[in-house]
């Protein structure tokens, strides 16, 4: 689906790295017994991003709208869920009540956060290069940074893991 939307190899590369920490969170949760769908969780990860390349097309360098453009992709094809993580994985949606209120959509969420371009890094250090590259978005990006770090201690803790 990604290839076949156009979408650029860098952005498979990131959806992939996005993919790996959100599997690995989740494959963990569930076997503590959370309720994560794992088939959802992969498919979600994987295109979370097929509307990012559309969006650069027209003009959308920021993180504004290629999830709502993503969201649309995948709703034409009849992928209502996937749509709706495409949609939740927008760094504002953090601030929205009811926006990331399934595992998936947290994961992705989270995941995404945790990969800058297609590398694993620490939450402190993809904001802090979201920061630079988006200035404009710092203030959003230096208030979100507590709750990130809450959603952060969640997630490791229905995981058993540390961070």
């Amino acid at each position: 689906m990604l290839r076949d939307s156009g979408t650029l190899d860098n952005i498979i590369a990131h959806s992939v790295a996005v993919t790996d920490i959100a599997m690995e969170l989740g494959r963990a949760m569930a076997a503590r017994g959370e309720k994560v769908d794992l088939r959802l969780l992969e498919a979600g990860s994987l295109l979370h991003d097929i509307g990012k390349t559309e969006g650069l097309k027209g003009g959308h360098e920021s993180e504004v709208s290629h999830g709502d453009i993503g969201a649309e992709m995948l709703n034409k094809m009849g992928y209502r869920r996937l749509a709706e993580i495409a949609r939740a994985h927008m760094f504002s949606k953090i601030f929205e009540k009811g926006a990331l209120d399934t595992w998936e959509k947290k994961l992705v969420y989270y995941a995404d956060k945790r990969v800058n371009h297609d590398k694993r890094v620490r939450l402190s250090e993809r904001l802090d290069y979201l920061t630079n590259r988006y200035p404009r978005g710092a203030e959003m990006f230096r208030k979100a940074r507590p709750m990130l770090l809450r959603m952060e201690k969640e997630i490791f803790e229905k995981a058993g893991m540390t961070i």
